[in-house]
């Protein structure tokens, strides 16, 4: 019973996997904003806020990673929604597989995208000279996190009736994050 769910999810896994790489602009969150932000903040803003480059990076990579994830999650969470609206999940409720599979499979493939998007951003970062002090570890652990928070905006998106809501949502988690914290410059004596 076990090894039939798992297997009916990576086919549901395949087919949204399929479906991601057709379509390649659901790609553009996951490739685009790591390289866009972190070069932006890092090369214009960097010098000015933290006096270096290097000095920036430690300060910035944990914001551009979070700020990554949220999107790549709104853009998720909002798919999944239009698959259970368009029907797709009232067809795989009327197969005889696993009621767990279709979800598993979107969000296994959700994690994909979220790992794409981690390894991009970190990938950018070691090139233009940070090492995360905790090394490869620290990267691991980034990642874990990263994926479980992109699950728990998925599945708040869900929760919801409407594509404008849902879309309102995602921004309204990137908003808050943004500012409600300190993610982009470092905090001193006041704070």
């Amino acid at each position: 019973m076990f090894l039939k769910t798992i297997k009916e999810s990576l086919i549901i896994f395949e087919r949204n996997f399929l479906k991601m790489m057709k379509t390649p602009e659901q790609l553009m969150d996951t490739l685009i904003f790591p390289i866009v932000f972190l070069l932006m903040f890092t090369y214009i803003f960097g010098g000015a806020i933290s006096g270096s480059t290097a000095n920036y990076l430690p300060i910035v990579i944990p914001g551009i990673l979070v700020f990554c994830v949220l999107n790549t999650a709104g853009a998720s969470g909002t798919n999944l929604k239009e698959d259970i609206e368009t029907g797709i999940f009232n067809r795989f409720k009327s197969m005889p597989i696993s009621c767990i599979a279709p979800l598993a499979g979107t969000l296994i493939c959700d994690s994909i995208r979220f790992v794409i998007s981690i390894l991009v951003t970190f990938t950018l970062a070691i090139i233009v000279g940070f090492w995360p002090s905790s090394g490869f570890i620290g990267i691991f652990l980034a990642l874990i996190f990263t994926v479980f928070c992109g699950w728990c905006i998925i599945l708040d998106i869900c929760f919801h009736r409407s594509y404008n809501e849902n879309i309102w949502i995602s921004a309204r988690h990137i908003i808050c994050y943004h500012y409600a914290f300190n993610v982009y410059i470092q905090c001193s004596g006041a704070c």
